[in-house]
C-alpha cells in the first residue's frame, strides 16, 4: 500500500527534522516538503497525459537518475558537515 503524503511527512519529519526545531522551521520544512509532492505529482500527471509509454517511461527513468543524484549530493554534504564538525573540536 502507497503512503499518504501525511504520512510520509511524518516519517520524513521524525528522520530529518530536528527534535528541538522550532514551530517556524517545523512549518517551513513542511511547505517545501508539500511543494516537492505537488511538483512531482504534476510532473507525474504531465507524463501520464502528454507522453506514449516508451517516451513515459524514460521521463520517470531521468526523474529517478536526477532523485538519485541529489541523494549522493546530500550524502556526501552531510559527510563533509561531519568532517568538518570533527576537525574543529579537535
Amino acid at each position: 500500500m502507497i503512503k499518504s503524503i501525511k504520512e510520509n511527512w511524518e516519517e520524513y519529519k521524525s528522520k530529518c527534522v530536528p527534535k528541538d526545531a522550532g514551530e517556524s522551521q517545523v512549518f517551513e520544512t513542511r511547505m517545501a516538503f508539500e511543494a516537492g509532492c505537488m511538483i512531482m505529482f504534476e510532473s507525474a500527471v504531465s507524463i501520464v497525459d502528454n507522453l506514449n509509454e516508451d517516451q513515459g517511461c524514460a521521463e520517470f527513468d531521468k526523474i529517478a537518475a536526477e532523485i538519485q543524484l541529489i541523494c549522493k549530493e546530500r550524502v556526501l554534504l552531510a559527510a563533509k558537515q561531519i568532517l568538518d564538525k570533527s576537525k574543529k573540536e579537535t
